[in-house]
């Protein structure tokens, strides 16, 4: 099933057609036993047809173009597991060339899956308003899963990232009455959200603006920025003689505020569809997040502090709190970019229980780290200034990941902003939490002393 446009959610259903062995080649017409009337009973009942290209192991696309001729058209084209030498000698030929064009179908392109070949028929045939998103889950991983898992992985890739295609793939291991729970399930739960099931025949998302490689280098430019601009404003605060003393929660909020309207501005200076639909990523994702944590690191930290920590023996506390930073580091930068890595079971039962919970959910990073730890860093600064740094330091992991979200462009603004939303209030909660426990610790003569020798 697939949308049209986003400001109507419109969903359609599709008739598979799967490739039948020996149907190839010199007998590749898209018949394949269906005539005329069979493809107007499908119609009346709203289905259209998707003819799903799953070839493994041959070396070339079917070349005929016999396939806009037809008894009826194809509503899709879904490639999956092509190899990548046959689909560039398949694009390159005249024939299939010709085929394609003619065919005036939508073309699938499923998530992390054959988007070279996409990408190249977009670019080279100028089929780009033919491009829609999709996604699927492979049977073999649905066999790890449960039934709600899959619904909700169905579904939150409709409302977070775009996707106007669902492929469900018939999972042979379970009941048809499974089975078609699960698809009973994907279909209510978009329902729900106010998605309509209806097919449509042009990408009329299409949004093409020039000048595409000088807006891509100031949105990196404004990624970085923004988290700095944030780290400034709390460092300002902080330095005026008539905050002296004062839990500065408004600089925090000021400070998120500002980071929201950079990653804003990146929205619109990327708009285009492809980058919507998922034919262009923006690349400077994980670069986006190392290097305003550096200059982060500069804007709390003096010149004179750098230099004296560096000239300082090291001790196995610091080699080991290197190891601790690098592997915090690492992890952050592996779970970032436009598909994050594996995630383990339990937190992926938590993150359905959170999503169920506010319909979408905030990022780990924002209201569980960031936030908290910048609070606690305000509060500490009258007492205790070193620490107070290091925390607002990691704390900004925080401001650089509000800005990050906006750099998934494949996301709507409106999703991003109320995943910022649920962040931000819970951070809130979280960041007060921190320093109430704090105050309790730091009664006790053991733990003040403990502080005062970090801070020396």
């Amino acid at each position: 099933a697939f949308t049209g446009k986003i400001k109507t959610r419109k969903l359609g259903g599709y008739f598979f057609i799967n490739r039948p062995e020996g149907v190839w080649e010199k007998d590749f017409d898209l018949r394949l036993g269906f005539n005329p009337e069979t493809a107007a009973r499908l119609k009346e009942v709203g289905l259209s047809l998707v003819y799903a290209l799953e070839e493994q192991g041959r070396g070339t696309f079917p070349d005929s173009t016999r396939v806009g001729h037809s008894p009826f058209s194809m509503s899709a084209w879904l490639f999956t597991g092509i190899p990548d030498a046959a689909a560039k000698k398949s694009v390159s030929g005249a024939s299939f060339r010709e085929t394609l064009k003619q065919s005036q179908s939508n073309f699938i392109l499923l998530e992390n899956v054959n988007a070279p070949l996409i990408k190249r028929m977009s670019s080279e045939l100028h089929l780009a308003d033919r491009v829609l998103k999709g996604h699927t889950i492979s049977v073999d991983e649905m066999k790890n899963l449960d039934s709600s898992v899959i619904v909700q992985r169905y579904a939150r890739s409709a409302k977070e990232r775009s996707v106007r295609f669902i492929y469900y793939r018939w999972n042979p291991d379970l009941s048809a009455e499974i089975n078609l729970g699960n698809l009973r399930g994907i279909f209510q739960d978009l329902k729900s959200h106010g998605f309509i099931f209806e097919s449509v025949t042009k990408n009329s998302i299409l949004t093409l603006i020039p000048a595409r490689k000088v807006r891509i280098f100031f949105a990196f430019l404004l990624a970085v920025a923004g988290p700095c601009a944030g780290a400034l404003i709390i460092r300002a605060f902080l330095r005026e003689p008539e905050n002296q003393g004062k839990l500065l929660l408004h600089a925090w909020m000021i400070a998120v505020c500002v980071a929201v309207l950079f990653g804003i501005s990146i929205s619109l200076l990327l708009p285009d569809a492809d980058f919507v639909n998922g034919l262009a990523m923006f690349k400077g994702v994980k670069a986006a997040i190392v290097l305003p944590l550096i200059l982060i690191g500069g804007i709390f930290f003096s010149m004179d502090e750098w230099f004296g920590f560096l000239k300082r023996n090291v001790t196995v506390r610091d080699a080991l709190m290197f190891l601790i930073l690098s592997a915090a580091l690492i992890v952050l930068l592996s779970r970032s970019g436009n598909f994050s890595g594996a995630v383990h079971p339990a937190e992926i039962s938590l993150r359905n229980w959170i999503e169920n919970f506010l319909t979408v959910r905030p990022r780990f990073k924002e209201f569980i780290i960031g936030h908290p730890l910048l609070i606690l860093g305000i509060f500490l600064w009258p007492n205790y200034r070193n620490a107070s740094k290091m925390l607002m330091w990691a704390g900004s992991v925080g401001l650089v990941s509000i800005v990050n979200t906006f750099c998934h462009l494949h996301t709507p603004v409106a999703v991003s902003l109320l995943r910022l939303f649920h962040g931000f209030w819970l951070g809130g909660i979280f960041g007060i939490s921190f320093i109430l426990l704090f105050r309790v610790f730091d009664r006790r003569p053991s733990f003040r002393r403990a502080m005062m020798e970090f801070e020396s």
